[in-house]
C-alpha cells in the first residue's frame, strides 16, 4: 500500500506545474529522491527566516541537503509566519518566475 502511495505522489510530482515544500526538513530519502524527479527551477523550498543569516542559522542542515539533492537551481524561500509580509511577497514572486513554465 505505502508502494501505490509514493507511486501516486510521483505522478502527481510529474504532473505539477509549481512543487513547494513547506514544513519539512528534508531528512526523508524517500521524499528527496522523489522530488529530485522535479525540474529545479519549478521546486520551491520554505525554510524558516527573514534573511540568509538567521535562515542558516536555523536551518543550517536543511540548507546542505538542499543544496546537495537539488543543486542552486531550486529556489529557498525565506518563511516567518504571522504579520511578516515579506514572506508572502517571496512565494508571489515565486510564483510568477515560474508562470510562464510549461509542464
Amino acid at each position: 500500500m505505502i508502494d501505490d502511495l509514493w507511486s501516486q505522489f510521483r505522478e502527481a510530482l510529474g504532473r505539477a506545474r509549481r512543487v513547494f515544500v513547506l514544513g519539512h526538513s528534508l531528512h526523508d530519502p524517500f521524499l528527496v529522491d522523489a522530488l529530485r524527479s522535479v525540474p529545479p527551477e519549478r521546486l520551491a523550498v520554505g525554510i524558516y527566516g527573514k534573511d540568509p543569516q538567521e535562515m542558516a542559522a536555523a536551518n543550517g542542515a536543511t540548507l546542505s541537503v538542499i543544496e546537495e539533492s537539488f543543486g542552486s537551481k531550486v529556489t529557498v524561500l525565506p518563511i516567518v509566519f504571522g504579520t511578516e509580509p515579506s514572506s508572502v511577497e517571496a512565494i508571489r514572486k515565486w510564483q510568477q518566475g515560474t508562470a510562464g513554465l510549461s509542464r
